[in-house]
């Protein structure tokens, strides 16, 4: 989730994860999914990220601006 919330790209997360875009979409539906059936919506990644915080998954330090480690060929 911590990728999610740090603003990655889908298709960054999906690369990392070995997985597709697609997954990585119902990964992210079914998290949204789970927390509205407890009366906790998220259906923002700010949301997502004040969800993850209350129930301990992240912390805010760990929450950091994304920086790609993609080579800029084009310098």
């Amino acid at each position: 989730m911590v990728p999610v919330l740090q603003s990655m790209s889908k298709a960054s997360i999906a690369r990392r994860m070995g997985v597709s875009v697609h997954t990585v979409d119902v990964y992210i539906r079914r998290a949204r999914v789970k927390y509205a059936q407890v009366g906790r919506s998220a259906p923002t990644k700010a949301d997502m990220l004040a969800r993850a915080i209350e129930d301990g998954l992240v912390k805010p330090d760990n929450i950091t601006g994304y920086e790609s480690a993609a080579v800029d060929v084009g310098s």
